[in-house]
């Protein structure tokens, strides 16, 4: 019984965090898009809040075999579309 407890005490908590961190993220995009000067597409809005779910809450990056095509895959996109949307709405490569 703990167990079963304890199994939908975890997914109610992930459930949370989700609602929670794609709150944040729409906030977040709505102010990139600000200052980028131009609404951003809805497919990098997506591919945006997927790629903040596998960092912050599954930590995917933990997986030391991550790479470009493991992630792309994860996220449900190609690498270029992954590679773009790092590249503009997280500064980085």
């Amino acid at each position: 019984m703990d167990a079963l407890f304890q199994t939908q005490s975890n997914e109610l908590s992930t459930t949370t965090q989700k609602e929670k961190l794609f709150k944040d993220a729409e906030r977040q995009w709505n102010t990139l898009s600000t200052e980028k000067g131009a609404p951003g597409r809805k497919v990098d809005f997506e591919i945006y809040k997927s790629i903040l779910y596998n960092l912050e809450i599954r930590k995917v990056y933990l997986d030391s075999k991550l790479s470009l095509e493991k992630f792309s895959s994860i996220v449900g996109t190609n690498t270029t579309y992954l590679s773009n949307a790092v590249n503009n709405y997280f500064g980085c490569n």
